[in-house]
């Protein structure tokens, strides 16, 4: 095999993996806008506590940070922290009530594993006026990032396709 195509397999893959790459990154994006679009009642929500990945009764890895706020909509709260087994110091805290239902999640909240938010920020979460336990953050730090790190990945990488694609014609 020529060092052309060498230079060729290797832009082909590059373009291939930032095409997927770009793609993720406007799948998700698009998923997050059509899960807007249902939502149809607007609230202000507080970030109650950042709770590090391994403690608490939160798995993860130890540096995965995990968001528990609550937001309230006719009255009635809704909590949401992370998922952790029955007897955890989290759910000491953290628990169901009459005014109050807790709605736990799994893995790391909006994909990323690290959060750009802090204890007592205020957070505008859009939620579902028939069901409001689902709910969505609105411009959500976290996910935005996780966005923009897919989309900067996948640019790098069409970057270097394209570079190894224009090399390959000097070489014989």
């Amino acid at each position: 095999m020529s060092a052309q195509k060498g230079l060729w397999m290797c832009a082909v893959l590059e373009l291939v993996i930032g095409t997927v790459f770009v793609m993720i990154a406007c799948w998700t994006q698009r998923v997050y806008e059509n899960k807007l679009e249902r939502m149809n009642g607007t609230v202000q929500g507080k970030v109650l506590d950042v709770i590090k990945g391994w403690t608490q009764g939160v798995g993860g890895k130890m540096t995965d940070r995990f968001l528990v706020y609550e937001y309230t909509v006719n009255g009635h709260s809704y909590l949401v922290k992370p998922y952790v087994l029955k007897n955890c110091e989290l759910n000491r805290v953290y628990f169901d009530t009459n005014l109050r239902t807790c709605i736990p999640y799994i893995g790391p909240h909006s994909g990323s594993r690290q959060t750009k938010y802090h204890v007592g920020e205020r957070i505008e979460i859009r939620y579902d006026i028939q069901k409001p336990a689902e709910h969505i953050i609105m411009d959500d730090k976290d996910r935005v990032s996780l966005k923009k790190g897919f989309l900067i990945a996948g640019f790098i990488s069409l970057s270097i396709a394209t570079v190894l694609f224009v090399i390959s014609f000097c070489v014989q």
